[in-house]
């Protein structure tokens, strides 16, 4: 009881750790770049990561009860699948992107070259991500909490690290003119916040590997 209590503790360390980091570069940047972070990137892995975490994670958990065996493979093998499936995923949203142009708010807040360089990197994360799924299958399936609670709070805390120092970076390095509040931040920030999708998706990868 007193290691899952930790894990608690720890959960709720690294939740409002990230919700002040959050809460700060809302105040400095203002609502349109929030809802992007929030909403519309998110959205991006979400998409990407629709299959592998709906279909394919399902379907090696059915096949993975846990433990060794024949099982253990079959079900690993299912659960490779994630990442093929993101990357076709990420093809066909690229290829829709070419065809139709990046969302028109995206080049309203960071330019087109920085729209499709973010989007790029987001679905870059979500692959990342998807490779993670064996880890986390095994983790679930054998019943590894304390692991997969300290790769999720560990991920969670260097994506908010690195948005925040990569956005403060470029907030510094723009003119010392101080912008208005409906004047987009300098260059960089759109893909700041796709660079701290892409930490989170390496650190949990590395530490359910």
């Amino acid at each position: 009881m007193r290691g899952y209590g930790s894990l608690f503790a720890l959960q709720l360390f690294t939740r409002l750790l990230t919700f002040a980091l959050n809460a700060l570069l809302a105040r400095r940047l203002g609502p349109a770049w929030y809802a992007f972070a929030n909403v519309q990137l998110q959205l991006v892995g979400a998409t990407l990561l629709f299959l592998p975490k709906e279909g394919l994670r399902r379907a090696a958990q059915r096949i993975y009860p846990g433990g060794d065996g024949a099982p253990l493979a079959s079900g690993m093998n299912v659960a490779w699948l994630s990442a093929p499936a993101a990357v076709l995923a990420a093809l066909l949203m690229a290829a829709t992107a070419a065809a139709t142009g990046v969302s028109g708010e995206w080049d309203e807040l960071m330019g087109a070259a920085e729209a499709r360089a973010a989007l790029v990197v987001a679905g870059a994360a979500a692959i990342i991500e998807a490779a993670s799924e064996p880890g986390w299958v095994y983790a679930q399936a054998n019943e590894l909490l304390p692991q997969r609670a300290l790769a999720e709070a560990a991920a969670l805390v260097a994506k908010a690290a690195v948005t925040a120092a990569l956005v403060l970076l470029a907030l510094r390095s723009a003119a010392s003119a101080r912008l208005a509040d409906e004047a987009a931040p300098p260059a960089g920030v759109g893909l700041a916040f796709a660079l701290g999708q892409l930490a989170f998706g390496v650190c949990f990868g590395v530490l359910l590997s």
